[in-house]
C-alpha cells in the first residue's frame, strides 16, 4: 500500500513501480462507442483521472498500461493473464454506467436530420429530381439518394459514411438499394416510411338554413 505508506509521517516513497495500478471509480459513458473513465492512485496519495475512448484500451493489458503511462507518467508492472481477466471482471462489476442526455446520441441526431431533409428539405415534384438532391415523397414513403443526404449533413459530421448508413438502417428503418424506376431506368435509392403526413385542410360546411 505504497500510497498509504507515503502519506504517513515516516513513510517511504519508492521510485520503482512493482505493482499493477490501483484503479478506482470506474465509469462507462454509454455513447454509441462507450467511453471509459477511471482514477489511478499515485505514489503521493493523490489520484489521476484516465480516459479511454475505445474498449480495446481497457481489455488489452499492454494498451491499458501504455494509456496509464501517457496520462500519469507512470508505467506499472503487468499482471498474469488470468489475474488481469479477473481484474476486468471486477472493473465491470463495480462500474457506474452513465447515460448521455436524451437526443444527443448519434441515432437520435440522425433521426432529426432525416426528418429535416425529407420533410423540410428540397422536395422532388418529379422522380427525375431525385438525381439533383431532392427527396421524393410518394405512396407513403420518402425516396432519396444517400449521397444527397450526406450533402445535407455537411462536413461537420466527422463520422464515416458506412457508420452513418448503418445507423440509418438500424435506428431509422431506412431501406438501402431500393429499386426505383426513373424515366425508364432503374436506379438504387434509399426508402423510408413517410415521416410526416400533411394535415387535411379543414373547410367549413356552408349551411343554407339556420340550425335553430
Amino acid at each position: 500500500m505504497r500510497s498509504l505508506c507515503y502519506s504517513r509521517p515516516f513513510g517511504v516513497k519508492s521510485d520503482s513501480i512493482t505493482m499493477f495500478p490501483d484503479i478506482t471509480d470506474f465509469e462507462i459513458i454509454m455513447y454509441a462507442e462507450p467511453e471509459y473513465r477511471f482514477n489511478v492512485a499515485l505514489p503521493d496519495g493523490t489520484k489521476a483521472g484516465v480516459v479511454a475512448n475505445h474498449r480495446r484500451l481497457i481489455t488489452k493489458q499492454t494498451e491499458l498500461l501504455d494509456l496509464i503511462w501517457e496520462q500519469t507518467g507512470i508505467y506499472h508492472e503487468p499482471l498474469k493473464p488470468k489475474d488481469f481477466r479477473a481484474k476486468l471482471t471486477e472493473f465491470r462489476k463495480n462500474s457506474t454506467k452513465i447515460t448521455p442526455p436524451a437526443g444527443t446520441q448519434i441515432g437520435d441526431r440522425l433521426k432529426e436530420e432525416l426528418f429535416q431533409y425529407c420533410v423540410n428539405g428540397p422536395r422532388a415534384r418529379e422522380r427525375i429530381q431525385i438525381n439533383s438532391g431532392s427527396c421524393l415523397t410518394e405512396d407513403g414513403h420518402h425516396f432519396f439518394r444517400f449521397n444527397s443526404f450526406l450533402d445535407h449533413l455537411g462536413s461537420s459530421w466527422k463520422i464515416p459514411e458506412e457508420r452513418i448508413a448503418q445507423k440509418l438502417k438500424d435506428k431509422c428503418d431506412v431501406e438501402f438499394n431500393h429499386s426505383l424506376n426513373v424515366d425508364g431506368k432503374t436506379i438504387k435509392v434509399c426508402r423510408v416510411k413517410q415521416l410526416h403526413i400533411d394535415k387535411i385542410e379543414y373547410k367549413p360546411v356552408e349551411r343554407k338554413e339556420s340550425n335553430y
